[in-house]
């Protein structure tokens, strides 16, 4: 029997930080502390079984750790395999010792339990189910007999598509929990290897990897590699890394090299945690540069380089083209009092926070856990969640000709994102949030623009907008305008509806609403066809996003 396993479709690109983190935080960690669901009895030697989704949890783990690798995905959770290393792993936790050829004499041993043994990785661990299947210590593959990191080569071969998992909690009968992850399939073992990302397959992976995920053992797998005379050395700004290597034995999934970078060149990836990480904290973003020389293939030498980044996924991270215009969605620049959205991870809470007045009477600067800096001046916050922040650049960023945008959450900031300063960077909203399609637009009885509502040639529409720029006269940042004074924008503006110029009567703050938030009026032109006609605004010799348009009877 077999049962579908929760895929990780393909490999990531572990060169893109952003695809690194989504990973992380939808494949690895709410993983962690999964629920088993055991069913069984140690004491009475009741193997019992654990629950489907926990099965797919172990395995989904597994494919987490073959996408950073490069590796195809395991597509089948093999319940028949599972049921025998579930009797594998009740001798395992049952006899608190690990064997791949567990004697008969065991308590509760059995002959498909012995076969499981013989077939998979094994573990005895305290953590589980914390740690699901000891899959992440099988990668790490630590202690004194795990030097050629076998466990890891078994998880990490790249010709496996199904495996078993069988799973015993750690408990007071047991002091440690045990698991069987079946992963050697002889039919597999020998078949035709399959594409991988790269010719070869290394852990860490080439790229972005999370900090805590990166190990005192780094190795390098070649298919029929002949690693007899191979060196490796490793460089980090420019200054050699310490390595050591150790001697090579195949037999274990793909041919493979492995070294130790001794735990003194790096921090401790967790307070607390036995694992060290082997590279600098993700604050540094430091490239370790791995250089691995005369690797035999065929009968000829070749040599591979590549560079490993460690960081912290759960920092606040927005890449350099997140932040954009909260209108449009189109980056280039940021104008004084623009609301700008930042699209990013671990920027806010996971329920969305929304605009609010501090004491003063002004929209506040941080909302929650976050705030949003411009050359480390807050900016009047409009909405927080996790992936996505909203806030107004302050007007004191005019005149400069650029600005660092930082991202706070819980007191960490992210790395700055440097835009250029525009004087005006104009953009309508739109009623579906898109950037494109029906404007948001009032008619001059104040009905919503659309279809159902089109305004009638030679009336007054009120459209709203981002990106005009400073004011007439200057008001607080986050202060909610008012008619006296009535601001206007400074720069000239004209609009131009189905291709027509049409007649702008206003163009300012809005009374009732923050600083930030444009409303143009403008008279719909006799000459402008009726349907869904097009709307340009222009402020300052800048054009509004195309795709806009107003509905016209």
């Amino acid at each position: 029997m077999s049962a579908p396993a929760a895929i990780v479709p393909g490999w990531i690109d572990t060169t893109s930080r952003e695809a690194v983190i989504q990973l992380y935080q939808t494949s690895y960690q709410p993983l962690q502390n999964f629920p088993m669901s055991f069913t069984g009895d140690v004491a009475a030697g009741k193997a019992g079984d654990t629950s489907a989704d926990y099965k797919n949890a172990v395995i989904s783990l597994v494919n987490f750790f073959r996408s950073m690798a490069g590796v195809p995905p395991i597509i089948t959770l093999d319940l028949d395999l599972s049921h025998k290393a579930q009797l594998g792993a009740l001798m395992f936790a049952a006899n608190q010792q690990l064997s791949h050829t567990p004697p008969t004499t065991w308590i509760d041993y059995s002959a498909e339990g012995a076969d499981a043994a013989s077939h998979s990785n094994i573990c005895l661990d305290t953590s589980l189910p914390k740690r699901p299947g000891c899959v992440e210590g099988y990668i790490e593959d630590k202690g004194d007999n795990n030097a050629v990191v076998g466990h890891r080569r078994w998880v990490l071969y790249p010709q496996t598509t199904h495996m078993g998992t069988g799973d015993i909690p750690a408990g007071k009968a047991n002091l440690f929990g045990a698991n069987d992850l079946w992963v050697i399939n002889e039919a597999e073992v020998f078949g035709p290897r399959p594409a991988t990302r790269q010719e070869y397959v290394t852990c860490p992976p080439p790229g972005y990897v999370p900090q805590g995920l990166v190990f005192d053992r780094w190795s390098f797998s070649y298919h029929d590699a002949d690693f007899t005379g191979t060196t490796v050395a490793m460089t980090r700004n420019g200054s050699n890394v310490p390595v050591q290597l150790q001697p090579a034995q195949q037999g274990f999934g793909e041919n493979t090299i492995v070294w130790v970078v001794p735990a003194s060149t790096g921090p401790t990836a967790e307070p607390g945690s036995p694992r060290t990480a082997s590279i600098d904290p993700r604050a540094a973003e430091v490239a370790t540069h791995v250089t691995i020389s005369n690797v035999v293939v065929n009968g000829v030498a070749q040599n591979v380089s590549y560079d490993v980044t460690a960081f912290d996924p759960t920092l606040p991270d927005v890449p350099s083209n997140g932040v954009v215009s909260a209108a449009s969605y189109q980056g280039g620049g940021i104008s004084p009092g623009e609301i700008v959205t930042g699209f990013g991870f671990n920027l806010g809470p996971a329920s969305v926070i929304k605009l609010v007045l501090d004491s003063n009477g002004l929209v506040a600067t941080k909302l929650g856990p976050t705030r949003v800096l411009f050359d480390g001046v807050p900016g009047p916050m409009i909405y927080t969640l996790a992936g996505q922040v909203s806030a107004i650049a302050p007007f004191s960023i005019a005149g400069k000709q650029n600005v660092k945008v930082q991202f706070e959450f819980n007191g960490v900031l992210s790395s700055p994102v440097t835009l250029p300063v525009v004087a005006t960077k104009p953009a309508v909203f739109t009623l579906n949030q898109s950037g494109t399609g029906q404007g948001a637009i009032l008619n001059q009885d104040y009905s919503t623009n659309g279809p159902v509502r089109p305004a009638v040639h030679g009336s007054v529409v009120q459209i709203f907008m981002t990106g005009g720029g400073v004011l007439d006269k200057p008001g607080k940042d986050g202060e909610i305008a008012s008619a006296n004074p009535l601001r206007n924008l400074a720069a000239p503006v004209t609009v131009r509806i189905g291709g027509v110029d049409a007649k702008v009567q206003f163009k300012g703050a809005p009374p009732t609403l923050v600083l930030g938030v444009v409303q143009v009026n403008a008279v719909v032109p006799a000459g402008a066809a009726s349907g869904n006609a097009p709307l340009g605004v222009t402020i300052g010799g800048v054009a509004s996003q195309p795709g806009v348009t107003v509905s016209i009877k």
